[in-house]
């Protein structure tokens, strides 16, 4: 993983998302570079984006854990309209 004096990274300008409460152990994950993503006790199942009730079987026993690293790419997406303040294409 580069460093953030690696000259190769591009240093960010627009603007930065907003944590709450329910996002914020996922913020507070990124800032000591590890990927925090939510499993629900009742199913097993992870999931992300953040929520407070899994939405496999809206149980709401719901726990952070640090992801292994390792997954697929299954599909992306390439922008070319932007929304006010950043700058397409973005990936």
């Amino acid at each position: 993983m580069a460093s953030s004096s690696d000259s190769s990274v591009t240093q960010y300008a627009g603007p930065l998302p907003q944590p709450t409460p329910e996002t914020q152990p996922f913020f507070d994950g990124l800032r000591e570079r590890r990927l925090m993503v939510q499993r629900c006790g009742a199913c097993g199942q992870a999931y992300y984006y953040p929520r407070p009730i899994c939405p496999h079987c809206n149980s709401n026993d719901v726990h952070w854990f640090e992801a292994s690293g390792k997954g697929s790419v299954y599909s992306f997406v390439i922008s070319h309209r932007s929304r006010p303040g950043f700058e397409a294409p973005y990936v």
